[in-house]
This record gives C-alpha cells, structure tokens and sequence, in this order.
C-alpha cells in the first residue's frame, strides 16, 4: 500500500473507516516518503490528587538532568569534610551572614526567573489558541456565509480558502518548531529571496529573518483569495460578511506577532547570567556553611542534596518553559494541534461540499506534504515568477465580477 505523508508511519497501511460509504481518509497520491514530521510528543499527565505519582513519576520531570548536580554537591560536601578532618586545609566558612544574605538574592532571582518564563509560556500558548481559532473561524464562516452556493465555483473558492489557510497555519508552525530547534542557524547569512526582489533589500537579512517573513506572505494570499469571491461567486458578497473572514486572518496575524515578539525578545541574558553565577556558587557554597554549623555529617549530606535540587531544579524548570518548542515533554505539540485544526477544516468542508470535495483538498495537502517541510516548499514557491504575480484580476472590477477565474495564481 502506498504510504501517505498526512500520517505517520504507525498509521499507513491502516484501512480506513468509511462515513456514509465514502472513505474518511481519500487514498494517497503518491510514493514519497515521510518528510518533515517531529517526533510524536507524549503529553504529561497525571492525578494531582496521587501523591505517589506526582512524587515518583519520571516521565516530564527534572529530576535526571537535577540528579548529577545534587550528587556532585554531596561529593564535594565529603570532600570537604574529608580534608577538614585530616588537617590538610580548611575550607569552610566561620560566619554565615553574607551567606545568609547572598541567599535572600538567589531565591529572589530564582523565584523572579521562573515566574517570567512561566508567563512568556502561558502567553505563548494563548497565541497558538488564538490562531487555530481563528484558522477555525475562516473555514466555518467562509462554509456558511456562501450556504446558499452550491456551484463549482464556490466549492472551488472554500477549497481554495482552507487550503491557504492550512498551508498559512502549517508554515507558522514550522517557522515555530525551526526557530526552537536550529538556534544556531538564527544568524547564518542567507539569500533566499525571488532575484528580482533583493534590489529592494535595506540590508543583510539572516535566515531567521527570512523564515519569519513566510507567513506575513501568505497571510496576504489568504486575504487575496478572500476579496476574490466574486470570480468564483459570480456575486459580492455583503461587505460585513467578508470584513469578518478578514477580521480572522487578522486576528491570526495579531497571534503570529506576539509569536515574533516573544521568540525575538527572549529572557534578558545580562539577567540569566546573573542568576546562574549567584545560583551556583551560592548552592556550591553551601556545604562550606553547613559543615561548620552542623555536626552530624550525615544530617549535612541530606539538606545538601535537597537544597540543591530545589534550586537547581527550579531553573531547570525556567529553562524548560523558555523553550516550549521541539520535542521534548514538556514542549507543546503545536504539529498534532495543527493537524487537528487541519481535520476540523477538512469536516466543515464535508459537511457542505461532501467527501469529493473535501478529499481533493486532502489530496492536494498530501502532496504538498510529499514536496518536504513547509519552509523548504516554501522558498521553492519564492523562486518561482509566478508566486510574485498579482493573483487575476480586481475582484471588484465589473470585468472581474464576469471572469471565470482562469488567471488566479494558486
């Protein structure tokens, strides 16, 4: 059986279910392989109210990258102790009141830390709400406001519209993944733009630059096909009725900002940097207090461990939020969410064209899937003359209103 790039690798050459006698996944188009997928995310979860499960569950946690430092601060606590005791030298402190102090500044700086990436992660998953609502709300409105057209033509134009759309929300996601994963890439020099485009160039772009331009891109091809209605219409739609389609895609575009704006302006380094000397060298430090105040060193040995964890560990947590991108667990799994957004759009689309129409644009998808990732195709559409083309002609136009929309530029 042929494999389909829509599915991963665990899934093809499973039979498909049918609705109403039509087969709910159309078959693949073609033999290419799967491209472009990250790997498959397995969300946390757990009982808040299990104890047992909270405290011992791995998966999600920080205690193995936490571990090694707790084990290496009570190494070094006993390796303290050891010189002390044979004479050799000694290392720890007679007084503790700057240390006491230095504390009262970690914990302030750790506390701060975490609760800022905590916010930036909450605001992060806000936007990725708000633009899969709103990829949502184009592929409903756009089914109801043209309820009462059931020409070629309009079933042409709703296809086209999800279409953009999917594509819009899937390069979003991709510059997304890509601006977590390739950090050494942000600042590599690069010329992808169409030749003809450079001369309008006021600098030196990097290729992060040039990612995070893919979507304003088709943002805009998204709000062409929508004011092109009447070629596949053959009416105007009321303005209200329009206005709103474009109200979402700029509702989308509002999201894909606070996007930039947050992956541009990350946690001030001058800030992390400090936090991360003081924390080390006041946990590090700890041993050369306690073994002084305490006089059990078994007793020193446990508060060693567990006031290393839970520092250390509460900035391993900021670091963990600080990146909410990629594959790890606690990361979000903006891919499956997409294509869930993708299988709401694909359902609309039944609902008012039936399986046909919905299962070319699932076709369509698939193979544009097979051309590999997202921001590959991408710059391949950016090389081609006809990307830059104004898409047929004014909608609005009496010509417009009258043509068979043959020239649009897909």
């Amino acid at each position: 059986m042929e494999q389909d790039p829509l599915l991963p690798p665990d899934l093809n050459g499973v039979r498909p279910t049918t609705i109403g006698g039509h087969q709910s996944t159309p078959p693949p188009t073609n033999t290419s392989p799967l491209r472009g997928r990250k790997k498959k995310i397995s969300r946390i979860s757990y009982s808040p109210s299990s104890h047992v499960q909270v405290l011992f569950q791995m998966h999600g946690s920080v205690l193995p990258q936490v571990l090694p430092f707790c084990v290496s601060n009570v190494l070094w606590t006993l390796l303290i102790e050891t010189c002390r005791t044979k004479g050799w030298f000694d290392l720890t402190f007679r007084s503790t009141v700057g240390h006491s102090f230095m504390g009262i500044l970690v914990s302030f700086l750790v506390v701060s830390r975490s609760r800022i990436s905590y916010q930036r992660f909450m605001e992060i998953r806000k936007h990725l709400g708000e633009a899969h609502l709103a990829c949502r709300e184009v592929g409903h409105f756009s089914c109801m406001y043209t309820l009462e057209c059931d020409t070629e033509g309009a079933k042409e134009w709703r296809r086209e519209v999800a279409y953009r759309t999917i594509i819009l929300l899937r390069v979003t996601m991709d510059v997304l993944n890509w601006s977590s994963t390739k950090k050494d890439q942000w600042e590599t020099t690069t010329d992808v733009s169409h030749d003809k485009l450079s001369a309008y160039r006021h600098g030196t772009r990097t290729l992060i630059d040039e990612n995070f331009r893919a979507p304003l891109v088709l943002i805009y091809n998204l709000r062409e096909i929508i004011m092109q209605h009447p070629l596949y219409l053959e009416y105007k739609m009321p303005v209200n009725e329009y206005r709103d389609l474009i109200h979402y895609v700029s509702a989308f575009n509002k999201a894909y900002h606070g996007f930039r704006d947050l992956v541009f302006t990350p946690y001030p380094f001058p800030l992390a940097q400090m936090t991360r000397i003081f924390l080390f060298f006041w946990v590090y430090s700890l041993p050369l207090v306690l073994l002084e105040q305490m006089a059990n060193i078994y007793d020193t040995l446990v508060i060693v461990f567990f006031m290393t964890f839970g520092f250390i560990g509460v900035e391993y947590v900021s670091m963990t939020l600080d990146d909410p991108f990629g594959d790890d667990a606690m990361d979000f799994d903006e891919q499956g969410m997409a294509e869930t957004c993708y299988e709401d759009m694909y359902l609309t689309l039944y609902k008012m064209d039936g399986p046909e129409s919905v299962g070319a644009l699932r076709r369509r998808i698939s193979q544009r899937y097979a051309q590999g990732e997202a921001l590959d195709n991408f710059r391949r559409d950016m090389m081609d003359d006809t990307f830059w083309e104004r898409s047929g002609r004014s909608a609005f136009s009496e010509e417009g209103v009258h043509g068979d929309g043959s020239n649009i530029i897909v």
